[in-house]
């Protein structure tokens, strides 16, 4: 590096850095607002002269009102700086004492420069007063006037710094709120995980002593279900297509273990392919299907999975055969049973379903919903989810 951009170098380091753009605005505005005051004055005092019978320029006029409109221009920050570090609502008989001092010494400081522009611009009418004595007589005449521009600086800006505190609490709060919903359905759905997990190694564990090779298949299925998951971990939404690719697998799983006693069937409207749905939303479904309506079956047993869109919402229905669940309950199987609260039952089906009506609730509040009701007109069980009906973002 030369000596010579070096030097300039050292010169980029030391300059001032510029103002903040908020503040520059801030700066304008301040001004702008009192130069109109100003020109409003002003305005006012050239419509007043002919009735006062008094023939003066019009640039003395302007002259004597923008530069006294623009010292409370330029003392503003002043007032904010000092409001800010001695709250009005903080303290009251302190903070009143100083901004009462504050503000009769800004009021002399001003009507000392109206007392030296009348001088200077006004034409003396036959008047010998200096400038001392139009200070004390601007100051009889206006002092309450004066105190009451300081006060009203001090209010409007004290107003508008509160509103921005609390805009940033709101603010704040909004995030730690969003902060604690995505902490809750990273929970929700981490305890998904294992449920799921530990099943199906119960299962493969059943299958190495019945059926090795079974067993062996399941482990591989397995391994392609957790790398499909973990390729996605991070991801609240996905399409409906990508679930149904996700349950798809599941249920390959579970094939192996009840080969033809397990017959699936999907009734998928196109037009709900690209909704988003939370992720592995369906599994837990299907899987308290196959708990309780086939793997209870010594026949074979039926699981129909479909997708329909009502309107602004969609809905997803999991039906399976078997046992009712007033009959599943009496057999203490521990199915999670319909409340009317929306609540599930005990047992290993209801981990499931509880965590699934936990993140629908967190997701879309009141707008999503978990039934698990008796089918009535084919006889048994229906899980019936409803959400809000969105495409969801490419995954």
């Amino acid at each position: 590096m030369t000596n010579g951009s070096a030097f300039r170098d050292r010169e980029r380091m030391t300059e001032r850095p510029a103002l903040p753009a908020p503040l520059r605005r801030g700066g304008l505005l301040n001004y702008g607002i009192w130069t109109a005051f100003g020109l409003l004055a002003a305005g006012q005092q050239l419509l007043m002269l002919p009735l006062e019978r008094e023939h003066v320029a019009a640039w003395r006029v302007f002259a004597l009102a923008l530069p006294t409109y623009w010292y409370w221009a330029a003392v503003t920050p002043l007032v904010v700086a000092l409001g800010r570090r001695v709250p009005p609502e903080r303290g009251r008989l302190r903070a009143g004492l100083v901004h009462l001092g504050a503000a009769l010494g800004l009021g002399v400081g001003h009507a000392l420069l109206a007392a030296g522009l009348s001088l200077a611009v006004w034409p003396p009418m036959g008047e010998t007063a200096g400038l001392v004595a139009r200070t004390g007589s601007y100051l009889a005449s206006r002092l309450s006037v004066e105190l009451l521009t300081y006060f009203a600086i001090l209010g409007v800006t004290s107003a508008v710094a509160y509103y921005r505190r609390a805009r940033e609490r709101e603010l704040t709060a909004a995030r730690l709120e969003a902060e604690l919903a995505q902490a809750q359905l990273q929970a929700l759905r981490m305890q998904l995980h294992p449920h799921f997990l530990f099943n199906t190694l119960h299962a493969i564990a059943v299958l190495i002593r019945e059926d090795p090779a079974a067993a062996a298949r399941t482990v591989t299925l397995l391994g392609d279900l957790l790398r499909h998951t973990l390729a996605h971990a991070a991801t609240d939404e996905v399409p409906l297509a990508h679930e149904l690719e996700f349950l798809q697998r599941y249920l390959e799983i579970e094939r192996t273990r009840f080969q033809d006693r397990l017959t699936v069937a999907f009734d998928v409207a196109p037009e709900t392919r690209a909704a988003a749905v939370p992720q592995f939303v369906l599994q837990p479904l299907v899987e308290n299907a196959v708990r309780y309506g086939i793997a209870r079956r010594a026949a074979p047993g039926r699981i129909e999975v479909s997708a329909r869109r009502e309107a602004d919402a969609l809905r997803l229905a999991v039906w399976n055969e078997g046992p009712s669940l007033a009959e599943t309950a009496r057999d203490g199987t521990g199915r999670a049973e319909s409340r009317p609260d929306g609540g599930a039952g005990g047992g290993a089906g209801g981990i499931g379903l509880a965590a699934t009506r936990g993140r629908l609730e967190r997701l879309y509040g009141a707008r999503g919903a978990l039934e698990l009701r008796d089918d009535a007109a084919r006889g048994g069980v229906e899980a019936v989810l409803t959400l809000p009906f969105a495409e969801a973002d490419p995954v």
